[in-house]
């Protein structure tokens, strides 16, 4: 036998003493190999306790995002003299990333649902009072578990859809013609064609509420619940390689790998950026704009920037809110908006926007409280003066108060 074969005999050799050396002291122990892997074996009962640790971690994490949302929003109020927002989904979820917890996402209203996706777990938050509840999860015979609901719990029979630990999108199912809960729930069969989900986006509208995914191919499926029933997910045709979805209660645009744009949906103001002002009821690509990083959208219209921080805008220009130096009230194609570089988030509220840039230095543009030491309205990027090193702007009392 050579030196080295030798070495690693030697090391087997060495291996199962350890094994066995480990074992003996176990049953010395009064520990059996069942005790320690059984159905109720301390291994399972550790497990069980590390799941019950980060769960209270989670909780912990969600109460005190809660309570500095609140208390933010409460001081933004007396300083204002106005009554204090509710806090929102968005602002539970850049609570908790700041806090440390990139992994959560929170969505919703009136009651906002957090998950975490390192752990998939998920909590229900009330928005006024606070309380947070674990959402159990639901597993078939088989053991599939669900991670997430994306579409209501109606009442006729067709309970919503859901995306499964292992990423499937299932259909569920009831027995009854009831409100179910949790513990009721039945997974149904894989809605084929979509392979798993990357993103989703939620919208309620008054009478409906629409659900976009982003799948892990890149492509894109939507389904609608009215009335009591949930239309069937079906695939938007004409996208891939989709990475990021804007969605408002008129429009939506997806942006792709490349940094290209498409739109779709309601286009009175030019708010597509399609060159018209015509309705599209499929995506087209909004011609002009290459490498964008980021989109800032609301009902009317659009801020895109690119990765070198420069920023293009087009839709409703009635107040100047565009910052392209006109009030041509609809501008249906990107225009570029000068005097602006650098360029790392963008704040729109309607009718006036406020860029941030890498230094921490504000401008803004348009109609409301722009902070450039007077009232009227601007139609170009005016710095704000007297502030620098900012890391977040907020909008509070309506749609024209401003801080930071």
């Amino acid at each position: 036998m050579n030196e080295r074969k030798q070495k690693n005999h030697e090391k087997g050799i060495t291996l199962i003493a350890l094994v066995i050396t480990i074992v003996v002291l176990l049953i010395l122990a009064g520990i059996t190999i069942q005790a320690l892997s059984g159905e109720n074996g301390l291994l399972k009962r550790a497990t069980e306790a590390k799941e019950e640790n980060v769960k209270g971690v989670e909780k912990e994490a969600i109460s005190i995002a809660y309570t500095g949302v609140l208390t933010k929003n409460n001081m933004e109020a007396v300083a204002s003299g106005t009554t204090a927002q509710g806090v929102t989904a968005g602002d539970l979820e850049e609570e908790l990333h700041k806090n440390g917890h990139e992994d959560a996402t929170a969505t919703g209203a009136g009651t906002i649902t957090v998950t975490f996706s390192k752990s998939g777990n998920s909590y229900t938050v009330e928005a006024n009072t606070g309380k947070i509840e674990e959402v159990q999860e639901n597993e078939d015979n088989n053991g599939n578990k669900i991670s997430k609901i994306l579409s209501p719990i109606l009442s006729n029979g067709s309970p919503g859809i859901a995306l499964l630990e292992n990423g499937k999108v299932v259909n569920l199912v009831s027995d009854g013609y009831t409100e179910t809960t949790w513990t009721e729930l039945q997974i149904g069969e894989e809605i084929s064609g979509i392979n798993g989900v990357k993103k989703s986006y939620e919208l309620d509208l008054e009478y409906l509420q629409v659900y976009v995914i982003i799948d892990n191919s890149g492509q894109v499926w939507k389904w609608i619940g009215e009335d009591g029933m949930i239309t069937a997910p079906e695939k938007i045709e004409g996208l891939s390689e989709i990475t990021d979805l804007y969605v408002t209660s008129s429009f939506a645009i997806a942006k792709d790998s490349s940094g290209n744009l498409w739109s779709w949906g309601s286009n009175d103001c030019g708010q597509l950026g399609i060159g018209s002002t015509e309705n599209a009821a499929t995506p087209q690509q909004i011609n002009g704009l290459s490498g964008i990083t980021d989109v800032y959208a609301d009902n009317k219209s659009a801020i895109a920037k690119d990765s070198s921080g420069n920023l293009w805008s087009w839709g409703n220009n009635y107040w100047g809110q565009l910052g392209i130096g006109s009030t041509e009230e609809y501008v249906a194609t990107p225009q570029q908006i000068n005097g602006l570089s650098g360029i790392t988030d963008v704040y729109t509220c309607g009718s006036f926007a406020i860029a941030k840039d890498s230094s921490g230095n504000l401008w803004s543009w348009g109609s409301g409280q722009l902070g450039i030491g007077s009232t009227g309205n601007a139609t170009t990027p005016q710095q704000i003066n007297g502030l620098s090193g900012i890391i977040d702007v907020y909008f509070y009392g309506g749609d024209n108060d401003t801080s930071v």
